[in-house]
């Protein structure tokens, strides 16, 4: 299902595309993914850049998946693909809070999942990566990419600097999990002006902000 909607409802080309539109010429991008499952967001953005008019785009991407198993699963994924291979960095860890640990319960169906507290019986323990840790306090995001199943109205609210230095954002926002009004406040104050709704479900939509 994930990689239809990706692949072949092409729900994430717009925010891809409009990065590639935007970007400095000679400087590559520079893209950060969050919630990256097993990549298929990442795969797609290469696909569309090397079989399209933007073949010669140079591009680097930061994928952070907190789930173990689909850790795994992603870096194996991703070292299938030799061509590529000095593109990616795969992080390992929990986004959100800036330290500590939680549990994540996993399932079969990678969607459902979802991150609890470390005292919640079951689970796998997960420490929380600082975003900041992996760029340069003058680094800038070209295109982030977030799906952290309810987790980020936590992720804005601990990193509103880092939100700063994002050109663009496309949210994966869980109606069920947090505030969605206080995602889209904390967007608007980090300089997001421009916005567009590319899916809605009865839990979930897709949304993305550009600057």
């Amino acid at each position: 299902m994930i990689y239809n909607d990706i692949f072949v409802d092409g729900e994430y080309d717009l925010p891809i595309k409009q990065s590639l539109a935007s970007g400095l010429s000679g400087q590559p991008l520079n893209i950060l993914d969050i919630g990256a499952n097993v990549g298929y967001f990442t795969l797609r953005l290469a696909d569309l850049i090397l079989q399209g008019e933007n073949s010669e785009s140079d591009f680097r991407v930061t994928l952070v998946e907190g789930s173990p198993t689909i850790y795994k699963e992603l870096k194996s994924r991703l070292n299938n693909q030799p061509n590529l291979a000095d593109k990616f960095k795969i992080v390992h860890g929990l986004v959100g809070e800036r330290q500590g640990s939680a549990k994540i319960l996993e399932s079969d169906f990678h969607v459902m999942n979802a991150v609890a507290s470390s005292s919640s019986s079951g689970g796998t323990n997960v420490s929380y990566i600082d975003l900041e840790s992996l760029y340069s306090e003058s680094s800038e995001i070209d295109l982030l990419k977030c799906d952290i199943e309810g987790s980020e109205l936590i992720f804005m609210e601990n990193y509103k600097d880092l939100l700063w230095r994002v050109k663009s954002a496309v949210f994966e926002l869980h109606h069920d999990r947090c505030d969605t009004a206080r995602c889209f406040e904390i967007l608007k104050d980090a300089g997001f002006l421009n916005h567009q709704q590319l899916r809605q479900e009865s839990t979930f939509s897709l949304e993305f902000f550009w600057k």
